[in-house]
């Protein structure tokens, strides 16, 4: 995982929802990213796709 994904799946939830400073989240991610590349990991993400279209049929709105 890189640190782009890892950043990005951590900074706002640490900082935003948990209160911690920027600097401790820094801190966590460094040593993340420590630990995955010792351990080798390969690690994955789930998530749904939906995607929806208007009929062709349907009312347009002016």
């Amino acid at each position: 995982m890189t640190r782009c994904a890892l950043v990005g799946y951590t900074l706002r939830l640490f900082t935003k929802t948990l209160g911690w400073s920027k600097e401790d989240t820094d801190s966590l991610i460094n040593r993340m990213q420590e630990e995955l590349l010792q351990n080798d990991l390969q690690l994955y993400s789930y998530f749904h796709l939906v995607i929806g279209q208007k009929s062709a049929q349907a009312a347009r709105k002016q």
